[in-house]
């Protein structure tokens, strides 16, 4: 067995060495989480895994659900107390009246580090730049969320009509499947999913870095009226999503651990593709740039500045 190997598993054995947050309760406060099982959005199952959530006195349940859409519908439709979704999408929420408030920071993109994510293309493909795109198939998981933003902003700079793309909603583990049998062009593919994609896909552009160069993927938001009867609780949600944010970059071997378990990848995969980092503060800009980007894309009808969609006294 490699040392590494040996790292790895005994990661798995020292998960609950996460130290205790102040004030834990005596009996634990149930509150379920919709989640993507994706990297961005992976704190639930890091934070319970290591035992953060359980010092806090929280039982976070979590359900993973396709995309943050049907997060939003399931929190609406009362089987979810929060949730984490994009930005965007949460801001989309909002403009549509749906009393939606940002509470804990998630998933970061940032140039300093590897991307996480990349719109793709099939290694046989003869695309090569964006102007091949024009009037080619476009894969996303969720039709107007930072994915999609981003490569418009992308095709955009380099003199390409967004409009002469077409856009095809796909869960990230179809699309590596759907690029081989040339059913979609391409396709804007995130880890987990990315890095098993390159054994036959090829790298188009970081799409990320048109939207901005550092900037929330993903956020944590529940209703106003959750927020507001569960205030407490929701700070110490939120301070257990940051100590959960400071161990997984403080923790990549058990962090691996945890990604193994939940994505099914295999280890050597996840030991060698970039992984995402986490926010410990929740920084207004880093959540106005997606929103900025959605409106100059034409997504929204207008803007929500993001000191109105993060809820008052949990911002930076």
């Amino acid at each position: 067995m490699t040392l590494r190997r040996r790292a790895f598993i005994s990661g798995l054995s020292c998960l609950g060495a996460a130290p205790a947050l102040s004030g834990v309760a005596a009996t634990a406060i149930t509150v379920r989480v919709g989640s993507v099982p994706v990297e961005s959005y992976m704190q639930p199952y890091y934070g319970n895994t290591a035992h953060i959530f359980q010092n806090a006195g929280i039982d976070l349940e979590i359900t993973g659900l396709a995309n943050s859409g049907a997060i939003v519908s399931a929190l609406l439709g009362g089987s979810l107390d929060v949730g984490i979704g994009s930005p965007t999408g949460i801001g989309q929420a909002r403009l549509r009246g749906v009393p939606l408030k940002i509470f804990a920071p998630g998933g970061m993109y940032s140039v300093d580090a590897p991307p996480s994510s990349l719109l793709m293309v099939a290694k046989t493909s003869p695309i090569t730049k964006a102007g091949d795109l024009v009037g080619k198939t476009i894969a996303t998981d969720l039709l107007k969320s930072g994915p999609q933003i981003g490569t418009i902003l992308w095709l955009e700079k380099n003199g390409v009509d967004a409009s002469s793309v077409r856009w095809l909603e796909l869960p990230f583990v179809s699309m590596q499947a759907a690029l081989e049998r040339g059913q979609i062009d391409a396709a804007t593919i995130i880890e987990p999913a990315l890095s098993p994609a390159k054994t036959t896909c090829r790298e188009l552009c970081d799409f990320n870095a048109a939207i901005a160069p550092h900037y929330f993927i993903s956020a944590w938001f529940a209703t106003e009226s959750w927020l507001n009867a569960n205030l407490e609780l929701a700070h110490t949600l939120a301070r257990a999503v940051v100590s959960t944010s400071v161990w997984t970059a403080q923790h990549p071997v058990e962090s691996v651990a945890v990604l193994e378990q939940y994505s099914k990848l295999s280890h050597d995969t996840l030991i060698h593709m970039p992984h995402t980092p986490y926010g410990t503060k929740l920084d207004p800009a880093m959540i106005e740039a997606p929103i900025q980007a959605a409106f100059k894309t034409g997504m929204t009808t207008g803007t929500v500045p993001a000191a109105e969609l993060i809820a008052s006294g949990f911002s930076a």
